[in-house]
């Protein structure tokens, strides 16, 4: 049985803190006050250490193998911008690489159709979504649409019914990230030696993920699509599948009848509980973009579950009322992706100021993270490889004077 938990730095219960204290105390690395490890040099000695884990009580006894994988917090810069780019155009970047040969990113497609941008996996679709999910998953506050995190040992233990951070909170603290400045006007200021660098980072293949403007973002330098970046980067928390096919259709499932005795009286529906709807479609929903799984076959997925309906059947003195609700289904033929090898390009704008690098911290420099490029990525690290010294220096000279806005600038 494989399955993935979310271990929080802080907090749980006291079977939670057992198991954070084994996973801490089984590796020679040492941690951040602030969680997590301290540099990337510990973050890629855990990443080297097997675990087992064994939990029992009087009448049962669980052993588990265990592999712990580490999140870099990603960078803000210019997720305003990120957020605005029009899907077409990521569509479009994803459309050019498929001749290439090399590389061949892929949208990140949601279950509800949207594109993904924000994320190591580029697994939500706007920032709003984005901010959401990390109140929720970073800090444990529950909202309105998404439930507190369960504690990964006592899974089935009770949530509080409230809400910790209110609707209008999240939009606040969205507009806020959505103000911030990006980096982009100062990504190519330097001159001299960092302009050269940029001519080599484009010869040697970088700049086909890595593609300078994406719509309005300037000096993005990203496709904002997934790429398989190779099995030394594998990390179980998968990114979405892709769909090759998909089919739709529409049926009715009966819930139950009742007999109103008064017609034209206020329908209740006595003992039946009414079906509360959820993972709506939105109408502009393209059933026959790709969207995701992890293997090919077939797989039925629900799409929309609709409220309840009645058909009335008029008597000579009652009325008979059948209550049934619709059920839009997608029946998904999947493509067989590498999904646990499969990142979205990250934006190097500020790349010079949001060290350490790769998804998990295992990368102090730049040098040390052109040099974990695998899959897709590999060609291009080769030739940066076999470049003069000269070069090679050029290349980080470039990326160095992409650095982050200023502080008075940021502040204003």
């Amino acid at each position: 049985l494989l399955t993935t938990v979310n271990v929080p730095h802080f907090g749980g219960s006291s079977a939670t803190g057992r198991l954070r204290d084994y996973l801490d105390n089984s590796v020679d690395a040492e941690h951040a006050s602030e969680g997590g490890y301290s540099s990337a040099a510990d973050s890629r000695q855990s990443l080297e250490t097997p675990f087992e884990w064994t939990s029992k009580n009087e009448s049962l006894e669980v052993k588990l193998r265990l592999r712990v994988f580490e999140r870099n917090t990603t960078s803000l810069f210019g997720v305003g911008q990120i957020d605005r780019i029009p899907a077409k155009t990521i569509l479009a970047a994803a459309k050019i690489q498929e001749s290439d040969g090399e590389v061949s990113g892929r949208a990140s497609v949601l279950p509800d159709g949207r594109l993904g941008r924000f994320g190591w996996r580029a697994n939500k679709a706007s920032l709003r979504d984005f901010v959401e999910q990390a109140c929720v998953a970073e800090m444990g506050l529950q909202t309105k649409d998404l439930p507190q995190p369960v504690d990964p040992m006592r899974p089935s233990s009770s949530r509080h019914s409230g809400v910790d951070i209110r609707e209008g909170e999240v939009d606040n603290l969205s507009v806020f990230l959505s103000s911030l400045p990006s980096p982009s006007t100062r990504a190519i200021a330097s001159g001299g030696n960092a302009q050269r660098g940029q001519q080599v980072f484009a010869s040697v293949g970088c700049a086909k993920c890595h593609t300078q403007n994406l719509g309005s973002a300037s000096n993005i330098y990203s496709d904002l699509l997934l790429h398989d970046m190779g099995g030394s980067l594998y990390d179980f928390a998968a990114a979405e599948p892709e769909i090759a096919s998909q089919r739709v259709t529409v049926e009715s499932e009966s819930v139950g009848s009742y007999t109103d005795s008064y017609y034209g009286s206020p329908v209740t529906l006595n003992d039946i509980v009414p079906f509360e709807t959820s993972n709506r479609v939105p109408q502009n929903f393209d059933f026959e973009r790709q969207s995701p799984r992890t293997s090919p076959g077939e797989d039925v997925k629900v799409l929309k579950e609709g409220q309840l309906q009645e058909r009335r059947f008029r008597g000579p003195t009652e009325v008979k009322v059948l209550v049934t609700r619709p059920k839009l289904q997608a029946k998904r033929r999947l493509n067989p992706t590498a999904v646990t090898q499969e990142w979205r390009t990250p934006p190097l704008w500020g790349v010079a100021d949001s060290a350490p690098y790769m998804h998990d911290g295992r990368a102090e420099t730049l040098l040390e993270a052109i040099a974990m490029h695998g899959g897709e990525g590999q060609a291009s690290r080769d030739r940066f490889m076999q470049l003069s010294i000269e070069d090679r220096m050029a290349v980080l000279a470039f990326m160095e004077s992409m650095v982050a806005p200023r502080q008075d600038l940021a502040m204003r």
